[in-house]
């Protein structure tokens, strides 16, 4: 039967690592009538890194403690313009405290990268780019994507 839709699928390889000395079907359990039907196969390898790994994890972690509604409900009270000066400040010290006591300690993460773009400037990019960015594919592309 012909079907016009796309899968994509993600697969495990056995005993946990990708061992490049096999083929892709003896890395994964998968039998040949099963991948005969995928029209490309990519392969994904993570290189283990301790540090980078430990790194991000604490970054996600400390992303998601400076969105915790408790935080997100004291910064949307500053945009408040009925609360006082006073009240505003007591809420920040309150949002500091929280976020001191409990965010984790990233060094790596934490270090300035002149590579790396603030998350704000790369906002703006995208939507201008959305905007005002139309681009062409050539022939040769389209038919390469075909």
């Amino acid at each position: 039967m012909q079907a016009r839709c796309s899968v994509i699928a993600a697969a495990n390889p056995l005993k946990g690592n990708y061992n490049t000395t096999l083929n892709f079907n003896d890395n994964v359990d998968l039998t040949a009538p099963i991948l005969s039907r995928f029209d490309l196969l990519a392969v994904v390898k993570d290189e283990v890194d301790e540090d980078y790994d430990d790194a991000l994890a604490t970054f996600v972690i400390n992303s998601h403690m400076k969105n915790h509604p408790q935080i997100r409900k004291i910064e949307d009270n500053q945009e408040n313009e009925q609360i006082s000066e006073e009240q505003r400040a007591k809420e920040l010290e309150t949002r500091q405290a929280y976020l001191d006591q409990n965010m984790l300690a990233n060094n790596r993460m934490n270090q300035q990268n002149p590579d790396i773009i603030p998350q704000q400037m790369l906002k703006k990019y995208l939507i201008y780019a959305k905007r005002y960015m139309k681009p062409k594919l050539s022939e040769v592309d389209q038919n390469k994507i075909t």
